[in-house]
């Protein structure tokens, strides 16, 4: 049996008075894709930004590739994993190509190597390459959308998150992303923890469903068991808000 990518166990995180996971326990297979639902507020977005290191737990135990989160050398742990987020967070005043290689090139690649991937990506995410020298704001928001999942693909990780990354753009484009993502799943042996509201999202793109309420795991299972069988009556009112 293949470990899996990442393991919480007991993990709990709370802001002041605030629980925001209670004693999560939670186990991401590897070279699948899991997305995490839930309303506003569930715990969500603090779940994702743990396994990169950006939240630390108050309590419980956090493996990511089958170690512990580190404490030290946290920027070459973050490396092994690609972070995409909703607004594609590029740097405003740097290239399309810069945005995309810097992390690379900070770390060493030859040019050739560099050119090669950003070439290959580029075709991958269905970008021209004659956007390479333009800055994110003379790109539509699908484009920049998608000069950010290159970015978060640059350094080959076997680990990539994403935080609602389709959310800012409209549906025709969102439609366009997810066969771009679809073809992504299929090219790339990468395992995929995804953050989503929408369950439509979940269904076309998700192996995996994790479903989230107040910090606590209400289901997680396969995507049709879940909509087959909703666990509780809230995992049943979210399936049926997207039939």
């Amino acid at each position: 049996m293949v470990a899996p990518i990442i393991t919480f166990t007991n993990v709990s995180k709370r802001y002041g008075d605030t629980v925001v996971l209670s004693e999560i326990e939670l186990e991401i297979p590897n070279e699948q894709t899991t997305v995490i639902v839930g309303q506003s507020g569930s715990g969500k977005t603090t779940l994702l930004r743990m396994v990169n290191g950006l939240i630390k737990p108050d309590s419980g135990r956090l493996e990511v590739f089958g170690d512990l989160v580190p404490e030290e050398n946290i920027e070459n742990f973050r490396r092994k994993i690609g972070y995409a987020l909703q607004g594609a967070g590029l740097f405003p005043h740097v290239s399309v190509k810069e945005n995309i290689v810097l992390i690379a090139r900070l770390v060493g690649w030859s040019s050739q190597d560099l050119d090669e991937r950003f070439e290959m990506l580029m075709r991958q995410m269905e970008l021209p390459l004659d956007l390479s020298d333009r800055i994110p704001n003379e790109l539509s928001g699908g484009q920049q959308q998608r000069v950010g999942l290159c970015r978060a693909l640059m350094l080959k990780p076997k680990l990539l998150l994403l935080d609602e990354p389709f959310s800012a753009v409209d549906p025709l484009t969102r439609l366009e992303l997810y066969e771009v993502v679809e073809k992504l799943i299929s090219n790339e042996a990468v395992s995929i923890v995804m953050v989503s509201h929408d369950l439509g999202e979940a269904k076309r793109l998700g192996d995996r469903m994790v479903v989230l309420q107040n910090g606590i795991i209400l289901q997680n299972d396969l995507i049709s068991n879940v909509i087959g069988n909703p666990a509780t009556p809230y995992v049943e009112r979210l399936v049926q808000s997207a039939t």
